[in-house]
């Protein structure tokens, strides 16, 4: 039986081709798959450096939300603190009053109604509706409508309207006596309401339940 005698050139051939077909399948079995889990790992690193990122950026906001909520709250506490008792009501119409005669108005008519209710308010603050008609001239009036719009944060001018009396004649420098409708909204705070809501400030007190809105004054004066 004869045997078949390989060239030293063709056995170079064959390791070298079986070297190449081993490194093929080592490249492709063991080196690429490594490749592309690196690659697919770095990219979540990237999105996990991104959302952290983010994180941390929406934990800053958290903070500073919490400040501001705190600094809400502080000043939520000063507004009902700020806000005339509902059984010191009269309180509020003898300064509306007072603030027309310091002006030299003259007080005409007094309404009361109930106010637009706002969920926003906080719980045991009412809003009053207040309309009155002032006579006098325009300095007067303006003077009435600034120390109103003064008096405080409970206090809001939602409307005005001046008109010339048809009767009145012009005395000297004093010009034109003018009749002005204003309505205003005043806001007190009910503190048996609030506690019903479970947010009675400190400061504010326990007065009694909210008297009844007071009757329309009659026309004419300021007292």
């Amino acid at each position: 039986m004869s045997s078949v005698k390989l060239t030293p050139q063709y056995i170079f051939a064959l390791v070298v081709l079986a070297c190449f077909v081993l490194g093929y399948l080592v490249y492709s079995q063991l080196i690429q798959p490594r490749q592309l889990e690196i690659t697919t790992l770095n990219g979540e690193i990237e999105q996990r450096q991104l959302q952290l990122s983010a994180d941390q950026g929406k934990a800053a906001q958290v903070l500073n939300l919490t400040k501001e909520v705190q600094g809400l709250e502080v000043e939520r506490e000063r507004f009902l603190q700020a806000l005339p008792p509902t059984a010191n009501f009269g309180q509020v119409i003898s300064n509306i009053k007072q603030t027309v005669s310091a002006a030299g108005g003259d007080l005409k008519s007094l309404g009361f109604s109930a106010g637009t209710a706002d969920a926003n308010l906080p719980a045991g603050v009412k809003p009053i509706g207040i309309t009155m008609t002032i006579d006098g001239q325009f300095p007067q009036l303006f003077e009435v409508l600034r120390n109103l719009e003064l008096q405080g944060r409970f206090t809001t001018v939602d409307t005005v309207g001046l008109q010339a009396q048809a009767n009145d004649s012009v005395q000297g420098n004093q010009g034109t006596k003018l009749s002005g409708n204003m309505g205003l909204t005043v806001y007190i705070f009910d503190a048996a309401q609030a506690a019903a809501g479970g947010t009675t400030p400190a400061a504010a007190g326990t007065p009694a339940p909210a008297p009844a809105a007071p009757a329309p004054s009659a026309s004419g004066g300021t007292q």
